[in-house]
Protein backbone atom coordinates (compact mmCIF):
# COMPACT_ATOMS: atom_id res chain seq x y z
CA UNK A 1 0.00 0.00 0.00
CA UNK A 2 2.53 2.40 0.50
CA UNK A 3 4.39 1.63 -2.14
CA UNK A 4 1.45 1.77 -4.19
CA UNK A 5 1.69 5.85 -2.37
CA UNK A 6 4.95 6.77 -3.34
CA UNK A 7 5.03 5.59 -6.50
CA UNK A 8 2.12 7.49 -7.44
CA UNK A 9 3.90 10.36 -5.81
CA UNK A 10 6.87 10.03 -7.65
CA UNK A 11 4.79 9.79 -10.84
CA UNK A 12 3.44 13.31 -10.75
CA UNK A 13 5.42 15.62 -12.62
CA UNK A 14 6.92 18.83 -10.66
CA UNK A 15 6.08 21.13 -9.12
CA UNK A 16 4.04 17.82 -7.21
CA UNK A 17 2.38 20.32 -3.85
CA UNK A 18 0.74 22.40 -6.51
CA UNK A 19 -0.17 19.83 -9.01
CA UNK A 20 -2.60 17.78 -5.34
CA UNK A 21 -3.56 21.10 -4.63
CA UNK A 22 -5.17 21.73 -7.68
CA UNK A 23 -6.47 18.79 -7.41
CA UNK A 24 -8.05 19.46 -4.53
CA UNK A 25 -9.91 22.33 -5.99
CA UNK A 26 -10.96 20.51 -8.90
CA UNK A 27 -12.37 17.68 -6.71
CA UNK A 28 -14.43 20.91 -4.95
CA UNK A 29 -15.74 22.48 -8.12
CA UNK A 30 -17.09 19.04 -9.27
CA UNK A 31 -18.52 18.68 -5.49
CA UNK A 32 -19.99 22.10 -6.02
CA UNK A 33 -21.14 21.67 -9.52
CA UNK A 34 -23.20 18.04 -8.29
CA UNK A 35 -24.77 20.16 -5.46
CA UNK A 36 -25.83 22.56 -7.94
CA UNK A 37 -27.46 20.14 -10.00
CA UNK A 38 -29.12 18.19 -7.52
CA UNK A 39 -29.86 20.22 -4.24
CA UNK A 40 -28.63 23.92 -5.76
CA UNK A 41 -29.08 26.62 -3.22
CA UNK A 42 -33.15 28.30 -2.82
CA UNK A 43 -31.37 32.26 -2.95
CA UNK A 44 -29.76 31.28 -6.47
CA UNK A 45 -32.37 29.54 -7.67
CA UNK A 46 -35.01 32.34 -7.12
CA UNK A 47 -32.50 34.80 -8.90
CA UNK A 48 -31.50 32.62 -11.73
CA UNK A 49 -33.99 30.34 -12.45
CA UNK A 50 -33.65 26.23 -13.28
CA UNK A 51 -32.33 27.09 -16.40
CA UNK A 52 -28.97 29.44 -15.34
CA UNK A 53 -28.52 27.68 -12.40
CA UNK A 54 -28.18 24.24 -13.80
CA UNK A 55 -25.96 25.75 -16.56
CA UNK A 56 -23.71 27.15 -13.46
CA UNK A 57 -23.63 24.19 -12.19
CA UNK A 58 -23.13 22.04 -15.58
CA UNK A 59 -19.97 24.67 -16.17
CA UNK A 60 -18.90 23.63 -12.52
CA UNK A 61 -18.88 20.00 -12.94
CA UNK A 62 -17.35 19.82 -16.41
CA UNK A 63 -14.88 22.60 -16.09
CA UNK A 64 -13.93 20.65 -12.55
CA UNK A 65 -13.99 17.10 -14.35
CA UNK A 66 -11.69 18.54 -17.02
CA UNK A 67 -9.09 20.05 -14.68
CA UNK A 68 -9.21 16.97 -12.51
CA UNK A 69 -8.46 15.08 -15.76
CA UNK A 70 -5.58 17.05 -16.97
CA UNK A 71 -4.15 18.61 -13.90
CA UNK A 72 -1.41 15.66 -13.75
CA UNK A 73 -1.08 15.11 -17.73
CA UNK A 74 0.31 17.91 -18.69
CA UNK A 75 -2.39 18.80 -21.18
CA UNK A 76 -2.80 22.68 -20.29
CA UNK A 77 -4.31 23.34 -23.68
CA UNK A 78 -6.88 21.12 -22.36
CA UNK A 79 -7.14 22.35 -18.91
CA UNK A 80 -6.87 25.54 -19.61
CA UNK A 81 -11.08 24.89 -21.08
CA UNK A 82 -11.72 23.93 -17.94
CA UNK A 83 -10.70 26.65 -16.48
CA UNK A 84 -12.82 28.96 -18.40
CA UNK A 85 -15.98 26.72 -17.79
CA UNK A 86 -15.17 27.43 -13.98
CA UNK A 87 -14.54 31.06 -14.52
CA UNK A 88 -17.64 30.90 -16.26
CA UNK A 89 -19.31 28.79 -13.04
CA UNK A 90 -17.77 31.83 -11.14
CA UNK A 91 -19.38 34.40 -12.85
CA UNK A 92 -23.07 33.46 -12.96
CA UNK A 93 -22.53 32.97 -9.45
CA UNK A 94 -20.73 36.45 -9.09
CA UNK A 95 -23.29 37.88 -11.14
CA UNK A 96 -26.44 36.68 -8.75
CA UNK A 97 -24.28 37.82 -5.12
CA UNK A 98 -23.71 41.04 -6.41
CA UNK A 99 -27.59 41.77 -8.08
CA UNK A 100 -28.84 40.58 -4.46
CA UNK A 101 -26.19 42.78 -3.05
CA UNK A 102 -27.48 45.46 -4.98
CA UNK A 103 -31.04 44.67 -4.19
CA UNK A 104 -30.19 44.74 -0.67
CA UNK A 105 -27.86 47.59 -0.21
CA UNK A 106 -30.75 49.73 -2.29
CA UNK A 107 -33.21 48.84 0.04
CA UNK A 108 -31.57 50.29 2.60
CA UNK A 109 -30.75 52.96 1.07
CA UNK A 110 -34.11 53.86 0.28
CA UNK A 111 -35.12 53.41 4.19
CA UNK A 112 -32.02 55.61 5.24
CA UNK A 113 -33.08 58.92 2.24
CA UNK A 114 -36.83 58.86 4.11
CA UNK A 115 -35.48 58.87 7.70
CA UNK A 116 -32.18 61.13 7.30
CA UNK A 117 -33.51 63.95 8.69
CA UNK A 118 -35.27 63.25 11.71
CA UNK A 119 -34.21 61.65 14.75
CA UNK A 120 -37.71 60.49 15.61
CA UNK A 121 -41.03 59.50 13.83
CA UNK A 122 -42.59 62.84 13.28
CA UNK A 123 -46.06 61.15 13.73
CA UNK A 124 -45.79 60.85 17.42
Amino acid sequence: MFRALLQAWRNVTEPRHLKIAYAFFYSVAIGLGLIALCAPPQSIVGELGPILTNLWGVFALIGGATGLGTVFTGWWFIERLGIVMLWAALGIYLLVVVVLLIFSAGLFYVRWWLIRDYSFEPRR
